[in-house]
C-alpha cells in the first residue's frame, strides 16, 4: 500500500463526518429553477419568444376542466389529452411557475401573453372575429389544435435547443391544456 492510500485510509476511519458516522442527514433541496429543467426551459423559452404586441384584455377567472372543455364544445380525442394531461402533469406545471415566479414575478402573466398573441394569430389565420363566440365554439378543438401546433413549432424551430423533442411536445402540451385550464384563450365558462 502506497502512503497515498495509507493516509487516505487512516483519515477516513479517524473522520467524524464519514458517511458510516452520520447520524442525522438533511437533505436540502435546491431552491432554484433549473432544478425543474426542461418544463422551466420550456416556459422560458415561451416568454423569450413572444411577440410584443398589443395585448388585449384576456378572461381572468379558471374553472373545472371538464366545463371549459363542455363550454368551449371540444370534441374527439383532444378532449381526453387535455384531461389526461390535467390529471397527471398540471400539478408539475403550478410547481414550475410558481417556483419562477420567486425569481420573475411576471412569468405567469407573460407566459398567458404570449398564449394569448398566439390565440389572436389563429383566429386571425380562420379569419375568426375574437367576439364571434358561436364560430369560436364551432371550431374550438382546431383552435386548440393549432395553437399547440404552432407553439410546437415556435419550440422545434431553436437551434440551441437542448431538450429532447418527446419532452419538448409533452410539456408544452402540458403547459398548453394548463394555460387553457386557466381560461386564457378559447371562451371562459362565464361568456
Amino acid at each position: 500500500m502506497t502512503n497515498i492510500s495509507k493516509n487516505f485510509n487512516s483519515n477516513i476511519s479517524n473522520d467524524t463526518y464519514h458517511i458510516d458516522k452520520v447520524k442525522n442527514l438533511e437533505i436540502i433541496q435546491a431552491n432554484s429553477p433549473e432544478e425543474y429543467s426542461d418544463v422551466s426551459k420550456i416556459i422560458k423559452t415561451m416568454i423569450s419568444r413572444r411577440s410584443e404586441r398589443k395585448i388585449e384584455e384576456k378572461p381572468r377567472k379558471s374553472y373545472s376542466i371538464c366545463d371549459k372543455m363542455e363550454f368551449n364544445n371540444l370534441t374527439g380525442n383532444i378532449t381526453y389529452k387535455i384531461e389526461n394531461l390535467h390529471i397527471y402533469k398540471f400539478d408539475l406545471v403550478v410547481d414550475v411557475i410558481e417556483s419562477l415566479e420567486e425569481f420573475e414575478t411576471e412569468i405567469r402573466s407573460e407566459l398567458f401573453e404570449y398564449y394569448w398573441s398566439i390565440y389572436l394569430e389563429v383566429l386571425d389565420k380562420f379569419s375568426i372575429d375574437l367576439k364571434d363566440y358561436a364560430k369560436i365554439r364551432e371550431h374550438s378543438s382546431k383552435i386548440y389544435l393549432e395553437i399547440q401546433q404552432y407553439i410546437e413549432s415556435d419550440l422545434y424551430s431553436l437551434k440551441n435547443c437542448n431538450i429532447a423533442k418527446n419532452k419538448l411536445k409533452t410539456y408544452s402540451e402540458a403547459i398548453t391544456a394548463f394555460v387553457f385550464y386557466s381560461c386564457k384563450f378559447l371562451l371562459p365558462v362565464s361568456e
